[in-house]
């Protein structure tokens, strides 16, 4: 967004002392890809979404996130300890600077609890990522079918930042 404010002042004429432009205040150095959500079977209570978050900058932490679908979205670590599976909530996710963190089944995932109507196949469902120091990041999910184990289509998502 500054580099296309700087070539539009130029163009129109203006001091330079206008172009005192630090950055887009509103990019940031995370991003969304392969996100996902399985589809669920009806009457399911719960849900789970998928997705990688890439840092090209500092640390940050992902503290919630927050969609229309369900009552909850909660940030959940599932565990293998004799040959058990545990499946327990998290208090935010670190986001180590220039690293990727993996949401994947048998994983981190965010789990969407109280679903407000089944997740169905071909849908999207709009989240929201709400980090410690980043702003907000909107994506919109793809459901997959049931039982999917990867994000339908392409790796991109559909993003947007909110203001």
């Amino acid at each position: 967004m500054c580099n296309l404010l700087a070539r539009c002042l130029l163009a129109l004429g203006a001091p330079l002392s206008l172009l005192a432009c630090t950055g887009d205040q509103h990019e940031t150095p995370l991003q969304v890809a392969s996100a996902w959500a399985r589809a669920t079977p009806p009457g399911a209570t719960v849900g789970a979404m998928y997705f990688d978050i890439e840092n090209r900058g500092s640390a940050d932490k992902l503290l919630r996130v927050e969609t229309p679908v369900s009552s909850r979205a909660e940030l959940h670590n599932t565990t293998h300890a004799d040959d058990r599976m545990q499946m327990r909530a998290a208090e935010g996710l670190d986001i180590p600077a220039r690293d990727i963190v993996k949401l994947q089944p048998g994983g981190l995932h965010v789990m969407l609890v109280e679903l407000k109507q089944p997740l169905r196949e071909g849908e999207s469902v709009p989240a929201t990522l709400i980090f410690a120091k980043a702003q907000p990041l909107s994506i919109n999910v793809p459901v997959a079918a049931i039982g999917a184990q990867g994000a339908p289509g392409t790796d991109a998502v559909g993003l947007s930042h909110q203001h």
